[in-house]
């Protein structure tokens, strides 16, 4: 299927700075991951770290909030901040959140749907 390509707003919590940019849907990540450069321009405050596991290995990367809006919808969320990448990748609960889903037949973001199974009973 390839990249999904979107247009994303990231911004801070206190949502005095916002940045639109081309964001790549990455269907393998959990989080949202944003450049150091854009976490830095929009005055992310970070608030811990986490252990990513990649291609590449496991990595130390650092946490914060933000908002993130996406075909109209808006969530606030914990993303990572990397120093080695130079896009946004759209992670899996970024997108859950929003309620989109990953339509492989176009190519594209549709309505998702939010599940919720109870177990029946003896």
């Amino acid at each position: 299927m390839g990249h999904i390509k979107v247009r994303v707003k990231i911004g801070n919590i206190e949502r005095t700075k916002f940045k639109e940019t081309e964001g790549i849907v990455d269907t393998g990540a959990t989080r949202t991951i944003i450049p150091v450069s854009m976490a830095k321009e929009l005055e992310l405050k970070e608030i811990g770290e986490a252990k990513v596991k990649s291609g590449a290995g496991y990595l130390n990367l650092k946490k914060a909030e933000a908002f993130i809006g996406l075909q109209g919808k808006e969530t606030r969320q914990v993303i990572l901040i990397s120093d080695f990448i130079d896009r946004v990748l759209i992670g899996v609960l970024t997108l859950e959140d929003l309620e989109l889903e990953v339509d492989p037949l176009s190519g594209t973001l549709k309505e998702g749907e939010l599940l919720f199974y109870l177990g029946v009973g003896k």
